[in-house]
């Protein structure tokens, strides 16, 4: 809504899956506890107000224990986390992926029911986690199910699969979130793919629009003359990039800003996280 804060957020990686986490997937090691906490803090502290927690496979499914990997904590694990960062003041937002593309891998943590067609089955096993992932972060007013980097479905289905998590999202008072690959330049086909989705997909989705080395103003107008509520997302150590991106936001009427990296949260990425979460607050304003 106009008159509400904009959001301004550090998405965390529980795990994740692209290509290059794929390398380590074998050795992966579990989320360092202790960093998270302590990076969950310094977002409080630095003025954000909304955490995203970027789940996958990272904690136990009662429902789907089939999903277990080595680097898999208790869900209560999850709920702690939640809990620490609604008393800091911040929202949480649990996240899941749902795109489908054997190149980028975003949904393979959810094997062996990544390859179903996306029929009432699939969406059974996905409301079966998404359920159990929004209990342990406090049931919060959106949820974002991913959707980026989807190379193997066309406009229509890609379409389809949200409207069908939009609507299971709203019967349970929750809102969507979805990457778009709009401002993307190295894949016509995912731009163009995001430009269509983005005439068709119901207005009230927050749509979560993407780069990490410059800011895209008249992508964002686009998506907000159509009616979406939109959000910036920045994530590289060039933090330079979420100022030129917060000034997209106030000149075309975003109404969030994102900022993360793509590293597991382990002692050996501390820094980078520490810095990213802190430069990123002074681009956004929210820090001096």
């Amino acid at each position: 809504m106009p008159n509400e804060p904009l959001v301004h957020a550090v998405l965390l990686h529980l795990t994740h899956y692209d290509p290059r986490w794929m390398e380590d997937k074998e050795s992966e090691q579990r989320f360092d506890r202790a960093l998270m906490e302590d990076l969950i803090n310094l977002t409080a502290d630095c003025g954000y107000n909304t955490v995203i927690l970027d789940v996958a496979d990272a904690v136990a499914y009662a429902s789907h224990p089939e999903l277990r990997q080595p680097y898999t904590v208790p869900m209560q694990e999850l709920a702690d986390l939640s809990d620490l960062a609604r008393g800091r003041g911040l929202e949480v937002i649990g996240k899941l992926n749902f795109a489908k593309s054997d190149r980028h891998r975003n949904n393979w943590w959810f094997r062996p029911h990544r390859d179903r067609p996306d029929d009432d089955a699939y969406f059974d096993h996905a409301w079966q986690v998404i359920d159990e992932v929004r209990e342990a972060c406090g049931k919060g007013r959106y949820f974002h199910v991913g959707m980026d980097e989807d190379t193997a479905r066309d406009v229509a289905p890609y379409c389809a699969v949200i409207e069908r998590l939009h609507e299971g999202l709203a019967d349970r008072d929750c809102r969507t979130v979805v990457w778009s690959d709009l401002c993307v330049q190295w894949s016509d086909d995912l731009a163009a793919k995001a430009e269509a989705a983005a005439k068709h997909l119901p207005r009230d989705v927050v749509v979560n629009i993407w780069h990490y080395r410059q800011a895209f103003p008249e992508r964002l107008k686009m998506l907000v003359d159509l009616g979406y509520e939109v959000w910036c997302a920045t994530g590289r150590l060039d933090t330079s990039v979420a100022a030129r991106w917060r000034e997209a936001v106030e000149r075309q009427g975003g109404r969030g800003l994102i900022t993360t990296v793509w590293m597991p949260v382990q002692p050996d990425h501390a820094d980078d996280w520490r810095r990213v979460i802190t430069e990123s607050a002074k681009g956004f304003g929210i820090r001096s």
